[in-house]
């Protein structure tokens, strides 16, 4: 593995410094640049080409999930993981809508932001344990007919499948268009191609014809 390039994104400048001085210690990994806002961070990514963006939630002017729309829309192969103070729901699912890579807590040891930078880097989403616990058991709060879908897991226990994964599928094997789709969830076109061509991978499938015959026999139709 060669060096990860990481892009620091965050409103207070001594936490931007501080985060650099941290990953610093990393041989692994270099800071390519810091950016104080969303705006910011997608503007140095033309410049720096980051392989990851850590991306504050929270910033004014163009947010972190805002900033996390820009950046997937046009550089899809940069991952952006979120690094925040907050868990409340409606951030994590904001996050997730907008195409993070993962969503971590500011309360993570040194190490841990290095092993998670890593991972991500390899391609594996990562969630801070508090975050996973409230995805969790909002999954068991949701209708009957997303549970089939639950059963659905990885090597590792972890589901293979969001409810927002779910959603992008029911509506595209009953043939709605990626605009219509977009229109419907609120979200970017861009991010809903995105998105279907990480479930094809996650699921191992080629064409929307497999992933319709996937749905069917899963029922999640």
């Amino acid at each position: 593995m060669g060096m990860i390039k990481v892009l620091v994104v965050d409103d207070v400048a001594i936490l931007r410094n501080s985060i650099k001085i941290m990953l610093q210690v990393s041989s692994e990994i270099e800071v390519v640049g810091t950016a104080s806002n969303g705006r910011e961070a997608f503007e140095k990514c033309s410049e720096l080409i980051p392989d990851i963006v850590l991306m504050d939630l929270r910033m004014p002017g163009v947010d972190g999930v805002e900033g996390t729309e820009l950046i997937k829309e046009k550089y899809p192969q940069i991952k952006v993981m979120i690094l925040t103070t907050f868990k409340e729901e409606e951030d994590i699912q904001a996050a997730i809508g907008s195409g993070a890579d993962g969503y971590i807590l500011k309360d993570i040891e040194p190490d841990e932001l290095i092993a998670a930078i890593k991972n991500a880097y390899k391609g594996f989403y990562t969630v801070h344990k508090d975050v996973f616990d409230s995805i969790t058991r909002k999954s068991k709060k949701s209708e009957p007919e997303t549970q089939s879908v639950q059963s659905l897991f990885d090597n590792n226990g972890k589901p293979l499948l969001s409810v927002q994964d779910v959603e992008i599928i029911r509506h595209l094997v009953n043939g709605k268009s990626y605009k219509d789709i977009s229109k419907i969830m609120f979200i970017s076109e861009g991010h809903i191609r995105n998105q279907i061509s990480k479930i094809l991978r996650k699921l191992d499938l080629t064409d929307r014809m497999q992933l319709s015959l996937f749905a069917i026999k899963n029922k999640i139709l």
